[in-house]
């Protein structure tokens, strides 16, 4: 179902290196993430996202409009960075 003025929803799947146990022990408490997409020019742009955790695969998961920037700049490149933050994008953790 579609509703008018909206675009089809797009889910983000982020599947760390199984080695990656970093981002796991970092996310763990986390209920942000920001996630930093790459425009063209290289510039990074810094977005706080809501994510859910998989059960036992380690991926997670975020949802989202599917014109929204961060989904246009992962299906131009899926270059990407996380670290946890809060509501507002404020950091507190490292970037991984």
């Amino acid at each position: 179902m579609a509703i008018a003025g909206w675009a089809e929803p797009a889910w983000v799947v982020i599947s760390p290196a199984r080695a990656d146990r970093s981002l796991a022990s970092t996310l763990d408490h986390a209920r942000y993430f920001s996630l930093a997409t790459f425009r063209k020019n290289g510039n990074a742009v810094a977005t706080p996202v809501w994510f859910a955790q998989g059960d036992t695969s380690g991926d997670y998961f975020v949802f989202s409009a599917g014109d929204a920037g961060k989904i246009k700049r992962l299906r131009r490149s899926d270059q990407a960075k996380v670290a946890a933050c809060d509501a507002r994008g404020r950091l507190l953790g490292d970037w991984l």
